[in-house]
């Protein structure tokens, strides 16, 4: 699935969640299409279902997102 498109870069990628044993975990799968290269990213984060985070299902975006803009693919 097409995330983000520009003119330098386009993003297909898919979210996934789980909650097993009182562990939410959540994921981000995909890959980054540019001019020069094409880069692979799989994140997976996890917390307690007890610790409260309403930013918890944005996180695995936004950590792979900086990560992507930190080594340039983005």
């Amino acid at each position: 699935m097409v995330i983000e498109k520009s003119n330098d870069y386009t993003i297909r990628a898919k979210t996934g969640w789980t909650r097993d044993g009182g562990i939410d975990s959540g994921w981000w799968v995909g890959y980054v299409e540019s001019r020069e290269n094409t880069y692979f990213f799989a994140t997976r984060i996890s917390k307690k279902r007890s610790e409260l985070n309403p930013n918890f299902g944005q996180c695995r975006k936004t950590i792979t997102k900086t990560i992507l803009k930190q080594i340039k693919a983005i």
